[in-house]
């Protein structure tokens, strides 16, 4: 049974009737409450239920034949704020007219760079994203350029597709968007999404190299799988900068240079 990064919500079933599983993966979701005392009666031969939010204590069998790996907490605060605000941009075409938009916002990251600081909000992260990578054309888009942030508590009647958020801080948790049809490059701001945790854009046309304010300001990451893309390219694997965090990476047909620095990935699962 291998329903990882599926955005699955809830409890753990009972599944203590099947007595043996050759696999249980229900890691990088979002499920509550306790892990179920019947995983210590049941013949289990890969198990992992890491990354969700899962409340303690844990039974032996955490420690015997499953990963239960680190779990998220629903009180903890976000490191960057989370508060509602409203922006307007204005943009002016080629032909000279001028348009204007406006978007509410939950979450914002101020970044300093040698120009000062600027502060970009997740709403517009996505939607250059989605602009990016032809999201007109994209197999699915629902949801997307609403005018309302994915997690805002406005906006629990429309999920975008692909997105999932961390109900504690209102902020963006997964971008899962495989096979889907995205085309063109990664927006240089695609990294500002603080509390992003799970990464998987496989099975698409994406080329280009990775932005570094990625590999940079994500470092709550978990899982990235950029495979079969093909004209990935760049040498992120071998200049990344510690994803501490980091156990699921697939980055193979691509035309990346190099191979990955385990050092900058230490706690890898699997590659």
């Amino acid at each position: 049974m291998d329903f990882r990064s599926n955005l699955l919500s809830g409890t753990i079933p009972d599944l203590s009737r099947l007595n043996v599983l050759s696999e249980l993966r229900l890691n990088n979701n979002q499920l509550t409450g306790l892990i179920p005392a019947w995983l210590n009666n049941v013949t289990i031969g890969t198990c992992f239920l890491s990354n969700n939010y899962l409340s303690p204590p844990f039974p032996p069998a955490c420690g015997t034949k499953c990963n239960c790996g680190a779990q998220f907490s629903l009180s903890t605060s976000s490191s960057s704020s989370s508060s509602t605000s409203t922006s307007t941009s204005t943009s002016t075409s080629g032909g000279g007219g001028v348009s204007t938009s406006s978007s509410t916002s939950l979450s914002t990251t101020t970044t300093t760079t040698s120009g000062g600081s600027y502060t970009t909000n997740e709403y517009d992260v996505l939607m250059e994203f989605y602009y990016a990578t032809g999201g007109n054309y994209w197999t699915n888009n629902e949801g997307w350029g609403t005018g309302v942030h994915p997690c805002s508590n406005d906006n629990l009647s429309l999920q975008w597709t692909g997105i999932a958020c961390n109900i504690a801080n209102n902020a963006v948790f997964a971008i899962m968007l495989p096979n889907n049809n995205l085309t063109g490059t990664f927006p240089p701001s695609f990294g500002h999404l603080p509390e992003l945790v799970i990464l998987t854009l496989s099975h698409n046309h994406l080329k280009g190299t990775i932005p570094s304010s990625l590999m940079m300001s994500c470092t709550k990451l978990h899982e990235l799988d950029l495979s079969y893309n093909y004209k990935l390219s760049g040498d992120f694997l071998s200049h990344s900068p510690p994803l501490n965090l980091l156990n699921v990476l697939s980055v193979p047909f691509n035309d990346f240079d190099g191979e990955p620095v385990l050092s900058s990935f230490p706690n890898l699962e699997f590659v």
